[in-house]
């Protein structure tokens, strides 16, 4: 699954104006909702909530990618948000974010659903870890720009074998 499948210009925010974690997410998850992939805005916070409570998904470098799997998902979907200043993701002082990918996935009994999960992450992944893919994400004046290094590090993954 290519990246681009799930995200779109609509679903990218390069100004997001947050103070703290769970408004990042409750930004995000409108973005979703608002482009018809979730049905119940309350019900995908939760979940995604949910799963901050497990574990964390902060990253490293700045970048978290919480996820929700929810019955209110209409359709696996993905956002990104580059904030305008970062937030402490886990409270501790020592996890500042300033981009975020929010991953929505349908619950369904289904294991390609699972796959999907894992294929969306392991995207964002491999596209984070590009070595000036951060300090991009951080310079790029618009969406296309963005939505252009995920296409650049999706055509990298393929130059290695990966499909």
């Amino acid at each position: 699954m290519k990246i681009r499948e799930v995200i779109n210009e609509n679903t990218v925010n390069l100004e997001l104006e947050a103070g703290d974690r769970d408004t990042v997410i409750r930004e995000l998850a409108k973005m979703l909702y608002d482009n018809g992939l979730v049905q119940d805005l309350e019900c995908f916070i939760q979940s995604v909530l949910e799963r901050e409570k497990i574990c964390s998904t902060y990253s490293t470098s700045e970048l978290a990618v919480p996820h929700g799997i929810s019955t209110s998902v209409n359709k696996a979907g993905l956002c990104f948000g580059r904030l305008t200043s970062a937030v402490d993701w886990d409270g501790d002082q020592e996890t500042p974010v300033r981009f975020v990918f929010l991953i929505a996935i349908p619950r369904v009994e289904d294991e390609t659903v699972i796959n999907r999960h894992l294929e969306m992450i392991s995207s964002i992944a491999i596209s984070a870890l590009r070595e000036d893919n951060l300090e991009i994400w951080g310079k790029v004046k618009n969406t296309e720009e963005f939505l252009a290094t995920l296409e650049t590090a999706e055509g990298r993954e393929n130059q290695y074998g990966r499909q």
